[in-house]
């Protein structure tokens, strides 16, 4: 996908940034966007909008809303403010013995260390 992308812009491969969006509207400059379902996560819970600490009563893992993933342009505003996400660890399995890659799920700031410590990832 970076390579295919890459080339369909014309740029190098290297200078890409890889970005996920939870919003419905996808990435915007992302010329090949592929749409993630099925997704589960662990550790927290997540309303499509913000990470959110689990409740006493929740799942332990929760089936995530679709995520649009893709490369862009070097020069592509993120679609999510920095501070106000984390990276979040995408493994294959619940075993998360194999890393794939990190996506980057809005949780507000007053709550980014508490995801941390609460060892909050997502599986496919």
């Amino acid at each position: 996908l970076r390579q295919e992308t890459a080339r369909s812009l014309g740029i190098s491969m290297d200078s890409l940034k890889f970005y996920c969006s939870w919003k419905p509207s996808g990435i915007q400059k992302a010329k090949l966007p592929i749409q993630l379902v099925g997704l589960q996560i662990q550790g927290s819970q997540f309303d499509g909008g913000q990470l959110s600490i689990s409740k006493h009563n929740s799942p332990s893992i929760a089936t995530l809303s679709p995520c649009t993933v893709g490369w862009v342009p070097p020069n592509t505003p993120p679609p999510y403010p920095e501070e106000g996400c984390i990276p979040l660890p995408l493994y294959t399995t619940s075993s998360r013995e194999c890393l794939v890659i990190e996506l980057l799920v809005p949780c507000g700031t007053n709550t980014v260390s508490v995801m941390v410590q609460s060892g909050v990832a997502i599986f496919l």
